[in-house]
């Protein structure tokens, strides 16, 4: 949702302010799931996570780098 926000207010003075809290919830998350990975002790388990959720993570963080360089 942040993502959105920011997208929503490029070009305005609200961008500086939504790029932050779009980057610290990008962070967020990143960290919760990599945290959530440690605490996974069984391999298959631990890959089923990484399969269903890896991918939607790294979308995440690319989301935010395309809004961050102009490429909403």
């Amino acid at each position: 949702m942040c993502i959105d926000d920011l997208n929503d207010s490029v070009g305005t003075t609200y961008y500086d302010e939504d790029a932050e809290e779009a980057r610290e919830a990008v962070e967020t998350a990143v960290e919760n799931f990599q945290a959530l990975l440690k605490e996974i002790t069984d391999i298959e388990q631990k890959n089923r996570v990484l399969r269903s959720n890896g991918l939607k993570v790294e979308q995440l963080k690319g989301e935010l780098e395309l809004t961050l360089k102009g490429g909403h």
